[in-house]
């Protein structure tokens, strides 16, 4: 989410008179409840456990050549 997204969502007449440390413990709270069923929605893609462990793969990396100028 872009910086201009999160504050426009903050903004939101839910959230107002919530104190930032209850507004920090209720993302807390719902971040781990979205990672669990982000998982769950990916083991169902794959109809079944991970194939590799996570960050396993291919390491791509941007390489930069000098060329000729034409």
């Amino acid at each position: 989410m872009k910086n201009k997204q999160a504050r426009a969502a903050m903004s939101h007449r839910a959230f107002r008179g919530i104190s930032a440390r209850h507004l920090g413990e209720l993302i807390a709270d719902l971040a781990t409840r979205w990672d669990a069923r982000c998982e769950s929605a990916r083991h169902e893609r794959r109809h079944g456990a991970r194939k590799r462990k996570a960050g396993a793969g291919p390491k791509y990396e941007l390489v930069l050549v000098r060329t000729k100028a034409w």
